[in-house]
């Protein structure tokens, strides 16, 4: 079982990401900006982190991603919005893990997300132990 921290800035993608990963059987904190983020991550210390791209506020979401990554040496998954898909400098310059798209899916990419989604938790949980 993993510890993993989501952050997420709309309340309703955060409690959803949270349930599907609690039914994989990990453990889930939220935080909705980076600042809180950076809290969470120093109380809990997670396994792996999940944050929205578009995070705003003092501290954006490749800031915050490389403050979690210097300090706690944690994986990053970006999670995009409505299928952008985000390739090079904003992943390859702060070395996080990558990006999974998200949007407002039906019963077929709901259960196609799900599916991604175990994979990814599980393919971070085992890159970072080991």
């Amino acid at each position: 079982m993993a510890a993993i921290l989501v952050v997420e800035a709309e309340a309703v993608i955060a409690h959803d990401l949270a349930r599907l990963i609690r039914q994989m059987g990990h453990t889930v904190d939220s935080a909705h900006s980076g600042e809180d983020a950076l809290r969470t991550a120093e109380a809990g210390h997670p396994d792996l982190v999940i944050m929205d791209i578009g995070l705003q506020g003092q501290l954006n979401a490749i800031e915050t991603a490389t403050v979690l990554k210097e300090k706690f040496a944690v994986p990053v998954i970006y999670v995009i919005a409505h299928g952008m898909v985000v390739c090079g400098d904003p992943l390859s310059s702060g070395g996080h893990f990558g990006a999974v798209a998200t949007g407002t899916p039906d019963d077929q990419a709901a259960q196609e997300c799900r599916g991604l989604a175990k994979k990814v938790v599980m393919l971070a949980t085992k890159l970072h132990s080991g």
